[in-house]
C-alpha cells in the first residue's frame, strides 16, 4: 500500500509539471473538462511566494563584490546519547568576501567547540580550484583543481572509472530551447495518455470542481511509459554523468511497478477546486475497492500554503509554507510533522532578510530545528553582508597553496605525511 501511496505523489507532481507546460491563458468558457483541469493544475502554486525585491537581492550577490560576517551554532540536546541534562553546542565565527571581478571567494570559519576548542577553517575558491586550510592539516592550502581528476583518483588508489575527469557543472543548465523542446514533449505525452474521458467537471454554489479519474492499471500504465521516455530521453541524457546508473535505476523502478496488485475498483483520483479563477485547493485520493486509502491535501489560503497527508483517516504529515513582508524585511517558514505510532517527528526551517529594500547591510538569518520525543537539534546563522567594489581576494598559488593535481607521487607521499603528523597519527 505504503508504495502506490509513494507512486500516486510521485504522479501528482509529474501531472502538476505537465499543467505548467500546458499554459492555457484563455478564457474558460469554451474549453474542455481536460483544458480546464491542465490549465488550473499548472497555476503556480507558489506565486505570492515570489519577491521582486529578493529577486533583486540575489542578482546583485552574484554580480558584485561583498564582504559578510557573521555567526553560527548548532546546539544538540539528546538525553538517549548524552549524559543528563547535556547539551552539546558549537560556535563558529564567520568572516568571507567575495570578489566577483576576479572570480574569487574566500571564508574563514573558527570553530569553537562545547570544550573550548577553537579550530579555524579557511576556503578559497577560484574559477576551477578549491582549497582548504586548517593548521590541522597543514599551513598551506590544500587545493584541487577540476581537471585531471581520473589521474589525481589513481594517486589516491581509487578508481578512475567511477568518477569524470572533469566534472561539468555548466552542462547540467538547460537552454531555452532545450527546455521548450521538454516543454511541447511532455505535453505531447500526457495530451495522448489522459484523455478527455479521464476529466468531468461539476459546480456548487460558486466552487467549481474539476475531476481526474483513471483505474490504478491505467495509473500504472501511464506512469511507466513516462519513466521509460525519461529513460532514453536524449536532452536529460546529456545532462548525467553517469547515463548507466540513471537508466538502470529507472529499470529498477519500472520492474517494481509491475510487481503492484491491483483490482478493477481501484482509482487515482485527483480533484481541483476552484474558486473566482483561483484554484483554492488540490485534492488526490487513492482508492481501493472504493474505500479511501490515502488523502493528498494542498490549500492555498492567506499567504500560506498548506499541504496534508491521511492514510485512511490518520494523519501521517503536514507541512505549512508562509512568506511575511514588511516595508524593509522579508522572512519564510516552513514547518513539517510526521506522525508514525505515537511518536512525532517536527522540522522547523526560518530564512529572514533585513534591510532587504536598501540592498546593501542586508542582514540573512536561518533558522532550523529537528526533535523527536526528548531529542532536538537546532542550527542557526546569521550573517550581515556589504556590497564593495573594492574588495580584493588573493589567488591560489604555490606561495599560499599546496594543488593536489600538480604534485609527484613522491611529493603527495609527503604530503600525506606530514598531515599524518600534524593529526597527532604517527
Amino acid at each position: 500500500m505504503k508504495k502506490k501511496i509513494i507512486l500516486a505523489i510521485i504522479l501528482v507532481v509529474i501531472i502538476l509539471g505537465a499543467g505548467f507546460a500546458y499554459a492555457y491563458f484563455a478564457t474558460d468558457a469554451f474549453k474542455t473538462d481536460k483544458e480546464l483541469f491542465f490549465k488550473y493544475v499548472g497555476s503556480d502554486i507558489l506565486e505570492n511566494f515570489a519577491d521582486e525585491d529578493l529577486t533583486k537581492y540575489n542578482e546583485k550577490f552574484l554580480n558584485t563584490s561583498s564582504s559578510y560576517k557573521g555567526q553560527a551554532k548548532i546546539t544538540a540536546n539528546m538525553p538517549e546519547t548524552l549524559e543528563a541534562n547535556t547539551t552539546n553546542e558549537i560556535k563558529v565565527d564567520i568572516d568571507g568576501k567575495n570578489d566577483r571581478v576576479r572570480n574569487r571567494t574566500e571564508m574563514t570559519m573558527n570553530f569553537d567547540f562545547s570544550a573550548g576548542v577553537v579550530i579555524p577553517i579557511s576556503l578559497k575558491v577560484e574559477e576551477d580550484t578549491i582549497g582548504i586550510q586548517t593548521n590541522l592539516l597543514d599551513s598551506k592550502y590544500i587545493a584541487v583543481k577540476n581537471e585531471n581528476l581520473k589521474d589525481l583518483a589513481e594517486k589516491f588508489g581509487i578508481d578512475p572509472t567511477t568518477i569524470p575527469d572533469k566534472i561539468e557543472f555548466s552542462s547540467n543548465e538547460f537552454t531555452d530551447e532545450e527546455v521548450n523542446s521538454l516543454k511541447e514533449k511532455y505535453k505531447a505525452f500526457f495530451d495522448e495518455n489522459l484523455t478527455d474521458e479521464l476529466f468531468t467537471q461539476e459546480k456548487v454554489d460558486n466552487t467549481k470542481t474539476v475531476k481526474l479519474e483513471m483505474t490504478a492499471d491505467r495509473f500504472i500504465d501511464i506512469l511507466t511509459k513516462l519513466m521509460q521516455t525519461l529513460r532514453d530521453d536524449e536532452i536529460i541524457l546529456g545532462k548525467i554523468a553517469d547515463k548507466d546508473s540513471y537508466q538502470k535505476s529507472i529499470d529498477a523502478q519500472i520492474e517494481e511497478l509491475q510487481k503492484i496488485e491491483t483490482t478493477d475498483t481501484d482509482k487515482f483520483v485527483m480533484n481541483l477546486y476552484i474558486k473566482n479563477k483561483t484554484v483554492e485547493k488540490y485534492e488526490v485520493l487513492l482508492k481501493e475497492e472504493n474505500e479511501t486509502i490515502m488523502t493528498v491535501d494542498i490549500e492555498k489560503n492567506d499567504g500560506k500554503l498548506s499541504i496534508k497527508i491521511y492514510e485512511y483517516d490518520e494523519l501521517l504529515g503536514e507541512m505549512t509554507l508562509s512568506k511575511t513582508k514588511t516595508e524593509s524585511d522579508l522572512s519564510y517558514d516552513i514547518s513539517m510533522k510526521l506522525y508514525d505510532e505515537g511518536e512525532t517527528v517536527e522540522l522547523a526551517l526560518s530564512l529572514k532578510y533585513g534591510n532587504l529594500v536598501a540592498l546593501d547591510n542586508v542582514t540573512e538569518s536561518l533558522e532550523f530545528s529537528l526533535s523527536s520525543n526528548d531529542s532536538t537539534i537546532t542550527s542557526g546563522i546569521n550573517v550581515t553582508v556589504t556590497f564593495d567594489t573594492t574588495v580584493e581576494v588573493e589567488e591560489i598559488n604555490e606561495n599560499n597553496a599546496t594543488i593536489l593535481n600538480d604534485l609527484t607521487d613522491e611529493e603527495l607521499q609527503m604530503l600525506l605525511y606530514r598531515i599524518y603528523q600534524n593529526l597527532g597519527l604517527m
